[in-house]
């Protein structure tokens, strides 16, 4: 593929600084709990559960960009400025 780097499978699991990030590969797949509130705000069990897989970097959570694309019930929200800011844990 001209002109397009192809990243390896090799390449896709090595670790890869990002800024002054270190991760531990290219590779994060959302890992969603569906255990949002009720108004789609991340709760203290998700909290929990991503501080507890934080050593390894990179952890990411599926959301959805509105209300009505919403496809399971649980799965937090990032459609407003407040959904956003509650979206924004820092670990």
């Amino acid at each position: 593929m001209e002109g397009v780097l192809a990243l390896t499978a090799k390449a896709l699991f090595a670790p890869f600084k990002l800024g002054a990030i270190e991760l531990a590969r290219r590779v994060h797949a959302p890992t969603t709990r569906f255990r949002a509130e009720a108004d789609e705000t991340p709760s203290e069990m998700m909290l929990e559960y991503y501080e507890q897989r934080a050593s390894q970097g990179g952890l990411t959570e599926a959301s959805h960009p509105s209300h009505n694309s919403c496809g399971y019930e649980g799965a937090p929200g990032i459609y407003t400025v407040d959904l956003m800011r509650t979206g924004s844990i820092s670990l």
